[in-house]
């Protein structure tokens, strides 16, 4: 043996007796040698049982215990015969803590379900469920469990104490790994996998974040609560584990394998030696999609240094069709093995340092040396499910759901889980959530992340999928649905998981979504924010009611099917008429079938009134019925202190409600707060920068302030987010008339008209009114009668202010007072505005006009 050699391993020696960490890596890079190989080899065994040893209880030793009776047991908490010491991690469903085991005297690692996941009807079989997968499993690169129990209301596990640093950590701290040392991570881990196909299990989580480099250099696997049985009556995959890791035939429903496995394992060598993934995309549909046309990155693109040898094993891990990657684990470790003796005989011979004099210590020495007491640290789901610490994301966007079920199940089903889990995201004052109407307009133009992330100003996205299943004989059906939180920046999902309660229950998973992602992202949640969650959570109904409520939500969102909606949420109401979304949503549906014009006014407040009522006797937290409530306060009652009230509430609730916020700028500006109502209508802007709606509403603020020029800017700005929005013309044409722009405003009324996709005898009466304001009084009379002609022949309804706004152009100051009176007097919910409406400015003199005003009740 060369003498250089020889001396660089008596100091890798001295290193493994000291209890120093090693580099084997560089280690074995620096060997050439087959008996120098076999000794490295062998000094590697001997640090593994170095590391066994030291475990071992002293007194299994016949040396003195650091704890040997109850007087000397740490002080803490307890929990069961563990000794809580400190916590060292925090993830989304546990907490992990250093413990001393009382009976065992040694310390431990123990994950502890937070409590709001313990009670959960499932905790305690989901985590001995865990407990067992990794108790079948013996093998030094597999975390190792002791015990799994319930004590104090909180269920848990605990196992040994690894110390070390995740792959993820290093290769973020570092930079990319070389071929040696990922062949070497790869032989590692191909050999716990063996183990674990062996016991009859799937990892289904191989991923950087879940695989640790204990101090040392052993490389342990962790993190079996994605694991399950390895079964062969599969007939469809759970939609678990790391996006990026997942194997293709996963996206495609079809049952995972040891392939699967195998698969993750390719992709995390992939990403070591390159720091780069061979399939990215923005989302969960685009990632799918990118599997289905089988796009890949090669590795050899991204790093051209890489021994061939090494990429062709990579490569064959990673291929498309599982039949085409190795058999199985053992094979796939035998071609690594295979890989490093290829490059290792092509390597160049380093040059040789002088090393000082030393000897090998005989391998007893070696272990008898190494005898301390290991203090660790566990990386566990401390870090997230898609890797290190998640940084605070506050202002988001819910991404529509994908539906990943049978082909045939309704659209309104992930439409309505969608809009409910935005909802009740926005109930989290420290989240601030991009409404769903706006997100779902963004997305359906074709933008990517980065473009969407700047348009709906969002610092990260959440991406989720739903899966329904059957639920077998006599059981509802179960909802799962994988959520996960994507950053805008790096376009990178910094954390997932998958959620799954019954049909009738997605309240509770939902606010239980809600929970994980508030931890993710670092956004706490006040005392008073989780008792209404708590409260959510308790309410239940039936798949049936929840079905119908779903798909009164998903129609409640187009105007023109109001009565479908109305329609879905009274079979709602019949079937369980104490579940409080489904009379908030029934209420909602009389109040659009009023502005529609489907119902009088009469008959719309009644009903709406009704139900709301109904609803927020049931659920006083619901910001929906609050919002329906104030709305009745305002438009029909002129409750003026009744509506603020509801409204102030109904923000209180949701402070990401972009309806609730717009409505109350509204009424303020209908109570002529001017600079109040401008700041909500901001603040709607600001939640949501790409609304249109918010943009029209700040012009109305600015016209009805007479802020001409004001409002043609904030109108002109809405016709730039959407130049087709037949509602953003016709306010710049009554802007343009209050400046004396007839011609501006009668182009853009017959814009509207013919953007227009519904008949609204209200703007041509509008245009009309235009027509006689520029000077053409004989044309605007015989359009008058031709549209009133026109409408009762079609039994519609022209309502009398629109009437009242016409006569006065028309010079008929008495008639328009007679008019706007039988508009008061009917309570027509668009007179509330007629005290700062600048076309009714000729009449403010008028005293019948006056006592309009007082009989609207303003403060």
């Amino acid at each position: 043996m060369n003498g250089d050699r020889q001396g660089a391993l008596a100091r890798v020696a001295e290193s493994v007796a000291d209890g120093e960490r090693v580099d084997w890596a560089r280690v074995e890079a620096d060997t050439v040698e087959g008996r120098d190989r076999r000794i490295v080899r062998h000094l590697r065994l001997v640090e593994n049982i170095s590391a066994l040893y030291r475990s071992i209880p002293p007194e299994a030793d016949g040396l003195p215990a650091a704890v040997d009776d109850e007087e000397n047991v740490p002080p803490g908490p307890r929990w069961g015969r563990l000794v809580l010491l400190e916590r060292i991690g925090q993830g989304m469903s546990s907490e992990v803590f250093r413990a001393w085991d009382t009976e065992l005297h040694r310390e431990v690692a123990l994950k502890l379900l937070l409590p709001e996941e313990t009670g959960a009807n499932d905790a305690h079989a989901r985590i001995l469920q865990e407990a067992r997968r990794l108790a079948r499993v013996r093998h030094p690169h597999v975390v190792q469990v002791y015990g799994a129990e319930r004590h104090d209301d909180r269920v848990g596990l605990w196992m040994e104490l690894v110390r070390g640093e995740s792959l993820e950590h290093i290769l973020k701290a570092r930079g990319a790994f070389g071929a040696r040392e990922a062949s070497a991570i790869g032989q590692d881990l191909c050999a716990a996998l063996a183990a674990v196909h062996g016991a009859g299990l799937l990892h289904r989580d191989v991923k950087a974040q879940n695989v640790v480099r204990e101090e040392g250099g052993r490389i342990v696997l962790m993190d079996f609560g994605t694991g399950e049985e390895l079964r062969s009556d599969v007939g469809t995959a759970r939609l678990v584990g790391t996006p990026l890791y997942l194997a293709p035939e996963i996206f495609r429903r079809q049952p995972a394998s040891p392939s699967s496995d195998l698969y993750s394992l390719g992709v995390l060598l992939f990403y070591l030696a390159t720091g780069e993934f061979p399939v990215t995309a923005g989302s969960m549909e685009q990632l799918s999609k990118a599997h289905g046309t089988a796009r890949r990155r090669r590795m050899r693109d991204l790093r051209a240094d890489l021994a061939a040898s090494f990429v062709q094993v990579v490569e064959r891990a990673v291929d498309p069709e599982p039949s085409a990657r190795f058999g199985s684990a053992g094979e796939m470790e035998a071609a690594l093995g295979d890989a490093a003796e290829g490059f290792q005989r092509g390597r160049t011979e380093p040059t040789p340092v002088t090393p000082p004099k030393a000897q090998l210590r005989p391998f007893w020495i070696v272990a008898a040396s190494s005898l301390v007491v290991i203090l660790a640290l566990i990386v566990w789901s401390a870090v997230s499910r898609f890797g290190g610490a998640t940084p605070a994301l506050h202002r988001m966007a819910v991404l529509p759901m994908t539906d990943l079920s049978s082909p045939t199940t309704p659209p309104y089903l992930a439409a309505g889980l969608t809009d409910q889990l935005t909802s009740t995201l926005g109930q989290i004052e420290a989240l601030q959530i991009t409404p769903r109407s706006s997100v779902a307009d963004a997305k359906a133009s074709g933008l990517d992340l980065a473009a969407l992330a700047k348009r709906l100003n969002v610092d990260g996205f959440i991406e989720s999928s739903v899966v329904v299943s059957n639920g077998g004989s006599g059981t509802p059906e179960r909802v799962r649905v994988n959520v996960g939180v994507i950053a805008a920046g790096s376009g990178s999902v910094i954390w997932s998981r998958s959620f799954e309660r019954a049909m009738g229950d997605t309240l509770a998973l939902e606010t239980e979504i809600t929970r994980s992602i508030a931890r993710a992202v670092q956004a706490a949640i006040s005392p008073a924010e989780a008792g209404r969650l708590d409260r959510a959570q308790q309410r239940r109904t039936t798949a049936d009611v929840e079905r119908a409520c779903f798909e009164g939500r998903y129609n409640l969102m187009m105007a023109d099917r109001a009565q479908v909606a109305n329609d879905a949420f009274q079979r709602a109401v019949e079937l369980d008429p104490e579940y409080a979304p489904a009379q908030a949503g029934l209420a909602a549906s009389y109040r659009q079938l009023g502005q529609t014009g489907r119902l009088s006014h009469p008959e719309s407040r009644a009903l709406s009134l009704a139900a709301v009522t109904k609803a927020l006797t049931l659920d006083p937290d619901s910001s929906d019925a609050q919002t329906t409530l104030a709305d009745l306060k305002f438009a029909y009652d002129w409750d003026w202190a009744g509506a603020g009230e509801a409204y102030s509430k109904a923000l209180d609730l949701n402070g990401s409600s972009l309806y609730a916020r717009l409505q109350y700028s509204r009424y303020l500006m209908a109570m002529r707060r001017f600079e109040q109502a401008l700041v909500e209508a901001e603040r709607a802007e600001n939640l949501d920068p790409s609304s249109i709606d918010a943009a029209q509403v700040k012009g109305l603020v600015l016209y009805y302030k007479r802020d001409y020029q004001g409002a043609v800017d904030a109108l002109n700005h809405a016709v730039t987010l959407g130049v087709d929005r037949p509602g953003t013309h016709l306010l710049l044409s009554r802007v343009h008339a209050a400046r004396g722009a007839f011609e501006d405003a009668i182009a853009e009324t017959k814009l509207a008209l013919s953007l227009s996709k519904n008949e609204i005898p209200g703007w041509r009466a509008h245009l009309v009114m235009l027509t006689a304001m520029a000077g053409d009084r004989s044309a605007a009379t015989d359009g008058l009668a031709t549209l009133i002609a026109e409408l009762e022949k079609s039994s519609i309804r022209l309502a009398p202010e629109h009437l009242g706004y016409v006569h006065l152009a028309l010079g008929n100051r008495s008639q328009a007072l007679t008019f706007l009176e039988e508009a008061v007097d009917t309570r027509d919910p668009d007179i509330v505005f007629i005290a700062v409406d600048p076309r009714l400015d000729p009449l403010r003199s008028e005293p019948r006009f006056q006592q309009l005003i007082q009989k609207l009740g303003l403060p």
